[in-house]
């Protein structure tokens, strides 16, 4: 599988991944075990944007031994499961998009309740980090704490 791992990143690299192309070739989603937790509240409302308009930004991905070198514990998006480094060549961990991607599953755990025509039929997307040179850990900080999220008055006028 390491070879596939690198013809994989090789092939993808400074493109827009779809998540089932990832999982028809058998990798699976981790996030940072110290990851903070859901906010319900924001999951809901990327749903909610989700199901109006699709994913409008890709997640931004590593490849999850890299994270394990680093020294990072990871676990399985959906089961919560450590990640081991004999495993990990299965596994890319999300840098950022932890709530769009479980809104993205909650939709589709959603749909089994919903008739055809209401059912999300959105795709995830993902692209691997472009500066994959930093620091696993400074890459995280960067992206998920270094924001400055807009308020009522940044909105361009005729964007709200």
């Amino acid at each position: 599988m390491k070879n596939e791992k690198n013809l994989l990143k090789e092939e993808f690299l400074l493109k827009v991944i779809a998540l089932s192309t990832l999982l028809e070739r058998g990798f699976k989603i981790a996030r940072l075990s110290g990851n903070r937790n859901f906010d319900e509240k924001v999951v809901k409302a990327k749903m909610k944007s989700m199901k109006a308009n699709g994913m409008l930004v890709p997640a931004i991905i590593v490849d999850a031994k890299k994270v394990i070198e680093a020294g990072l514990e990871i676990v399985d998006f959906e089961t919560g499961e450590i990640i081991s480094g004999a495993d990990a060549a299965r596994y890319v961990v999300l840098v950022d998009a932890n709530h769009r991607y479980k809104a993205h599953l909650n939709l589709l755990e959603a749909n089994k309740e919903l008739k055809d025509e209401e059912k999300y039929k959105g795709e995830f997307y993902l692209i691997y980090a472009l500066n994959e040179e930093i620091a696993v850990s400074r890459m995280f900080s960067e992206i998920n704490i270094c924001t400055n999220p807009w308020k009522g008055g940044d909105f361009p006028k005729g964007a709200k």
